[in-house]
């Protein structure tokens, strides 16, 4: 099929480096887009695509045409919203009427938790082409947080899509856990948070990246699987008018990683869903094992009411800073006086550089697998096994 328009879209990244803040990060989070889904808007059988833009930049709608290509589709209400990056969406019929109406995420890391650019949207097709925002803050429990994903599913069972959306990140705040969100539909494009009624579980439940509904058991019930940076990959199964953890059941509880991505299909044909976990992959310098993990302790390690990252790597069973000796005194000056020179902060452990007390409020977290890896789905659980070489660059 001929895609000619959609050749001429370019995402204009904005100039905006999260280091500036936050020098101790290992990479940036405010530049996790561009979102993109599709659906059928406008009811002639055939998928129309969703792209999101960077901060400062529109999404944009394409329609596929029945002769072939795509063609620009309504503009007025996204180009009303440029402020944020949109990190995800999700076409979906949220109000019934049979046409995919547009739920979009809002993420990275440049705006603050007081930021209304950090809202998601709901965009309900008006079935003549056109797109009107329903005005609603989403997700509505802790003010604004930078998602990541949004799945449809109705899981409440009443015929109406319901979504599970997941956060990223604490604004400023990488390493604390993020929730994720299961917000009941309510049939005309507007929603509710039912997450603490449900799935309490999902508060606070890590850095989430992906989630999704796959039937992982093979009981005709979809459950959730969420995974994360510096995080397992978790599952929750429906109980009616709950749900409940079965990582653990499932043989997952250990496998902590950066994952970015996560995917649900048959790999091997035997009737059961797999996963397929796209992690940080093994061409790095970081390496990691259940045994001798990667490590990051997140806290206000200066005293001044922000958020420090110390990343630390294994070596003879022992953790070592990653960051270097500038980079740590510029944002714990201390440091500077405690360790004068690069000969004096040479060897030192997180464990030397920081008191216990210090490391015991922060958040500490691990990784102990960074393959991407498929989890194929046996009687007795999931078994994992890396994928190829080619996949883990």
């Amino acid at each position: 099929m001929s895609l000619p328009p959609l050749t001429s879209r370019a995402h204009q990244r904005y100039d905006y480096s999260d280091f500036d803040r936050e020098r101790l990060l290992m990479h940036m989070r405010s530049t996790e887009g561009p979102a993109l889904c599709t659906g059928d808007v406008t009811g002639n059988g055939l998928a129309d695509v969703y792209i999101g833009g960077a901060r400062g930049q529109a999404g944009a709608l394409w329609l596929q045409q029945t002769g072939g290509g795509f063609e620009r589709g309504h503009r007025e209400a996204f180009e009303q919203e440029v402020r944020p990056e949109e990190t995800a969406c999700a076409l979906f019929d949220a109000t019934g009427d049979g046409l995919a109406d547009l739920y979009v995420v809002s993420g990275g890391n440049s705006f603050g938790s007081g930021s209304s650019a950090l809202s998601d949207r709901m965009y309900v097709n008006d079935g003549a082409g056109g797109f009107t925002h329903t005005g609603q803050v989403l997700p509505t429990r802790r003010g604004f947080e930078p998602g990541s994903v949004a799945a449809p599913h109705d899981f409440t069972g009443d015929g109406i899509p319901d979504l599970f959306v997941g956060i990223r990140l604490r604004p400023f705040g990488v390493g604390l856990p993020a929730s994720g969100y299961l917000l009941e539909g309510n049939g005309d494009g507007t929603f509710t948070d039912v997450t603490e009624g449900w799935a309490p579980q999902l508060l606070e439940a890590g850095m989430i990246t992906d989630g999704l509904w796959a039937d992982l058991t093979g009981d005709g019930s979809e459950e959730l699987v969420i995974t994360g940076e510096w995080m397992p990959v978790r599952v929750f199964a429906s109980r009616g008018d709950r749900f409940e953890e079965i990582t653990g059941e499932l043989g997952l509880e250990n496998t902590h990683g950066w994952w970015n991505a996560i995917t649900a299909a048959d790999l091997n044909g035997d009737g059961r869903m797999d996963l397929i976990g796209a992690n940080h992959g093994e061409n790095s310098l970081f390496k990691a094992s259940p045994e001798h993990p990667v490590k990051m302790w997140a806290g206000d390690f200066a005293r001044n009411g922000m958020v420090e990252q110390i990343l630390s790597y294994p070596k003879d069973g022992r953790d070592y800073p990653v960051g270097l000796r500038h980079d740590m005194a510029e944002e714990i000056p201390e440091l500077a006086d405690r360790y004068p020179d690069y000969e004096s902060y040479a060897g030192q452990t997180v464990q030397e550089i920081f008191t216990g007390q210090e490391l015991e409020q922060a958040e500490e977290l691990r990784a102990s697998e960074l393959q991407s890896t498929i989890f194929l789905n046996e009687e007795d659980g999931f078994r994992a096994e890396a994928l190829p070489v080619r996949a883990q660059l």
